[in-house]
C-alpha cells in the first residue's frame, strides 16, 4: 500500500540501496555482537574513565551474564495488540516505579556481577522522569546501555538522550502501513516517524550511535518484511525479527502466519537478503526455525538447550528477578530484600536455571531468549 505521507517522509535512497547490493557489505551483526562492539570502543577510548567490568571486580565470575534486561517501568504510552503493558489495558502489573537511588543501587549491583550491557526496557522507558540520568550513570560505572522504546516520546528527548553517553537504541516498528501499524500498536504510525526521524538526528550528532528496529512477525506484516528490510537498510538501520507470542495480553483474534509455505517463503527471502549485506540482525538459525515455532510453538529444534538463564538477567520493574519472562518459572529473589549476588549464587536460582537449560518451561522462540542461547 503506497501511502504519501511515507513517500515525503521516508523516500527511498535508491543509491545507497545499489550500494549495498554492489558491495556486499561484511554479514551484518546480531545484536548480542553489537554488544561486544560498543563495549570493545568504550574501553579503547582514551577518553574512558571507567574500567571494563572484570577489573572492577575481579574474580567474581567466570561466566557472568552477556546484559541485564532491566524494566524500569510497566507504564506505556503505546497499544500495542499483542502486549501486558499496552496503555489501555487494565493494569495487571504494578504502575509503581521503584525510586532512583535504588535503581542506581541496582545498576552498580549488575556492574560488580561482571555484566557488560543493560536494557532499559519497560512499559516504555522515556516515561521516567530520572531515565537520562540512570542511563548516563550505567555508562559512567562501565555498562553498555541500550534504550528499548517505542520512540514516540524521541522527538521531545533525543537531545536530552544525546547528552547521556548512550550509543544504542532499538525501536519498535513492525510495519510501514499506516492502517496496519495503528491496529497492532493502538498509535500512530506519523507519530511513531517522527520518532525514528529524531533517532536519526541523534545518529547525525553522533555518528557512531547505533539504531536498530525491532519487528514482530505477524499474519498481517508477513509479506512486508523484505520491505522493511531493504527500507530500513537505506537509512543504514538494522532490523531484527522476533515471532509473534502469546504473553498473557489475551489476544481478541490470532495474529499468528499459519501459512507454513508462506513463512517459508518469506524467511528464505530474509535470509538471502542477509547473506546480500541486507542489515538484518538475527541469525540464520533463529529465522529458520519460524515457520516450525508458528506451526508447533512447544517445537523447538532438537539439539537446542536454552541458555537464557545463564547469558541474560531478568529484572521486572518492581526489581523481582527471573530466571526468564516465561511465567512458567517463579520468582527467584527480589533486589528489595536481598543482593544481586545473594540472589545470583543461590542454589534455588541454579536449580531454575537447570529447568531452563532443560526446557521444562512453556517454550518460547524470542529473540532475548532464544537468540542468546544459539550464539
Amino acid at each position: 500500500m503506497k501511502c504519501e505521507l511515507f513517500k515525503k517522509t521516508a523516500k527511498i535512497n535508491i543509491q545507497k540501496i545499489s550500494l549495498l547490493r554492489r558491495t556486499k557489505l561484511k554479514k551484518p551483526q546480531t545484536f548480542l555482537d553489537q554488544i561486544d562492539i560498543l563495549r570493545k570502543e568504550k574501553f579503547t577510548n582514551p577518553n574512558s574513565l571507567v574500567l571494563p567490568n572484570s577489573e572492577i571486580k575481579p574474580g567474581i565470575l567466570s561466566s557472568p551474564p552477556k546484559y541485564a534486561h532491566l524494566n524500569v517501568t510497566n507504564r506505556c504510552n503505546s497499544n500495542c495488540t499483542y502486549c501486558i503493558h499496552a496503555a489501555n489495558r487494565k493494569p495487571i502489573l504494578s504502575q509503581n516505579d521503584a525510586n532512583t537511588e535504588k535503581m542506581k543501587s541496582v545498576l552498580q549491583q549488575i556492574v560488580d556481577l561482571g555484566i557488560e550491557s543493560v536494557n532499559f526496557s519497560g512499559g516504555e522507558p522515556l516515561l521516567r522522569p530520572d531515565i537520562f540520568e540512570l542511563i548516563h550513570f550505567s555508562e559512567q560505572i562501565g555498562l553498555v546501555s541500550i534504550l528499548l522504546s517505542n520512540g514516540l516520546l524521541l522527538p521531545k528527548y533525543w537531545q536530552e538522550l544525546g547528552k547521556t553517553g548512550n550509543h544504542y537504541l532499538i525501536l519498535s516498528i513492525d510495519t510501514l502501513d499506516p492502517e496496519l501499524f495503528k491496529k497492532q500498536r493502538g498509535v500512530s504510525f506519523k507519530a511513531e516517524w517522527k520518532g525514528f526521524e529524531s533517532a536519526l538526528k541523534l545518529r547525525d550528532r553522533f555518528p557512531d550511535y547505533v539504531i536498530n528496529i525491532t519487528a514482530t512477525v505477524t499474519k498481517s506484516n508477513l509479506e512486508e518484511l523484505p520491505n522493511l528490510v531493504e527500507r530500513f537498510s537505506s537509512y543504514g538501520v538494522g532490523i531484527e525479527f522476533s515471532p509473534l507470542h502469546d504473553l498473557g495480553a489475551e489476544l481478541k483474534e490470532s495474529n499468528v502466519p499459519l501459512d507454513i509455505v508462506l513463512v517459508q517463503k518469506k524467511i528464505s527471502e530474509l535470509i538471502e537478503m542477509r547473506a546480500s549485506g541486507y542489515l538484518i540482525l538475527n541469525s540464520d538459525e533463529y529465522l529458520l526455525h519460524f515457520p516450525k515455532f508458528f506451526h508447533n510453538p512447544s517445537q523447538l529444534p532438537e539439539s537446542y538447550i536454552c541458555r537464557c538463564a545463564n547469558q541474560c538477567l531478568y529484572i521486572d520493574a518492581t526489581l523481582n528477578i527471573k530466571p526468564c519472562w516465561s511465567q512458567t518459572f517463579p520468582i527467584v529473589g527480589n533486589l528489595e530484600n536481598e543482593s544481586l549476588q545473594e540472589i545470583w549464587f543461590s542454589p534455588y536460582f541454579e536449580e531454575q536455571r537447570k529447568r531452563v537449560n532443560q526446557l521444562d518451561c512453556d517454550r518460547c522462540w524470542l529473540l532475548c531468549t532464544a537468540e542468546p542461547s544459539l550464539r
